[in-house]
């Protein structure tokens, strides 16, 4: 594709000289596991967020998944998420022996908190909270929920990083947030990485221990733990990006106000944005009643309009035993078959934008910009 819909080759080549060099306080120091790098990352995290503890992990699917183990959550629980998302959210309930609950979504596409309310039984443990798309989830009303019948509120704040809700930043809004690094987010190393931020120093303490083996010293064993380590190369690769994501995320935010602006009055649903949210638009996702023969149009003029996700997860073949809430999951059903993401990353230029706009106008007969609105603002 000429525009592709996320370009980690690009974003990356922009750094190399940093990136090298990062990687060779790695190798002057020689501590390959664990050590410096990664506690100086750890550091960096929680000083950016305001948190008391992060726990660097191999992947957001181990932060989760051990998250859950680390609060006792596992056979005979339940945990309520949505549908949406991608598998590994749910997999790690599975994996923890807990069940997952599906319960349908809000047209943010995020938890909608009355099918949350509705979803709560005598088995209920935990609430993992999707922050779709870089929007956070209403965790006020989460909360509130959540404290009337005991829950855990776990934020799955994969696609979330820098974003906020009142001003307080994904990451700090639940019991526990656990991220991916993946090479294609916001924050993204240059292989698989995650890490779960928390002020439950105890939570924290259990963390550190199940990530590695359950050690307490080189030869003392406290629990049986897993391998489960941030790579230090990784953990200095992102120490490094971590100073450019104010950068990253203005960008991406720069993008959606002009996608915002220019295809205004189409007949598309756009995304919004609340007085009280920053969202960081992970993905830029637009609904539309045509959307499979809008994202065919695209890709022939060489744009690679992509599907997150095109089958929710109560639909997979893997998914047998999956409880769905009593609400049902219509919205979900729904979005699955009008969501369309157009491409945004950081070094996606003004001129491709244009490009992209006019290519959805074009689809629905509308006269092309010779100009993208210089807007700021999203609505």
């Amino acid at each position: 594709m000429d525009i592709p819909i996320i370009n980690v080759k690009e974003n990356n080549a922009a750094l190399a000289e940093e990136i090298l060099a990062a990687v060779s306080r790695v190798i002057r120091h020689g501590q390959y596991i664990l050590g410096p790098s990664v506690e100086s990352f750890e550091a960096a995290v929680a000083d950016r967020l305001g948190v008391g503890h992060v726990v660097a992990v191999n992947s957001g699917t181990d932060a989760l998944w051990l998250t859950l183990k680390a609060l006792a959550i596992g056979p005979g629980d339940e945990v309520i998420t949505t549908p949406n998302t991608f598998v590994a959210t749910v997999a790690a309930i599975h994996h923890a022996g807990a069940i997952p609950c599906l319960v349908d979504v809000g047209d943010d596409e995020n938890l909608d908190p009355v099918a949350l309310a509705d979803a709560v039984g005598p088995r209920t443990r935990a609430v993992i909270a999707v922050h779709l798309r870089g929007r956070p989830a209403r965790m006020r009303e989460i909360a509130a929920i959540a404290e009337r019948n005991g829950l855990v509120v776990i934020e799955d704040a994969s696609q979330a990083f820098g974003a906020t809700l009142d001003g307080v930043p994904a990451g700090r809004l639940a019991r526990a947030g656990c991220f991916s690094l993946h090479p294609q987010k916001i924050l993204g190393a240059c292989g698989d990485a995650g890490m779960v931020t928390t002020d439950d120093g105890e939570l924290a303490a259990s963390l550190r221990l199940l990530r590695n083996h359950g050690l307490m010293t080189r030869d003392s064993v406290a629990t049986w733990g897993f391998n489960s380590r941030l790579d230090p190369l990784q953990a200095e690769i992102l120490r490094m990006k971590l100073r450019h994501i104010d950068a990253t995320i203005a960008r991406h935010r720069r993008v959606a106000a002009r996608y915002h602006a220019a295809l205004a009055g189409l007949p598309l649903r756009l995304p919004r944005e609340a007085p009280a949210e920053h969202c960081v638009y992970y993905h830029y996702s637009i609904m539309s009643d045509r959307r499979d023969a809008l994202r065919e149009f695209l890709r022939g003029r060489g744009i690679d309009a992509s599907v997150h996700y095109p089958t929710p997860i109560h639909r997979q073949p893997a998914a047998r035993g999956i409880l769905i809430g009593r609400g049902g999951v219509a919205n979900c059903e729904r979005q699955a078959c009008e969501q369309l993401s157009l491409p945004i990353y950081a070094h996606l230029t003004d001129i491709d934008v244009l490009t992209i706009v006019n290519a959805v106008r074009a689809f629905h007969r509308e006269p092309a910009l010779e100009a993208l609105p210089l807007t700021e603002r999203i609505q």
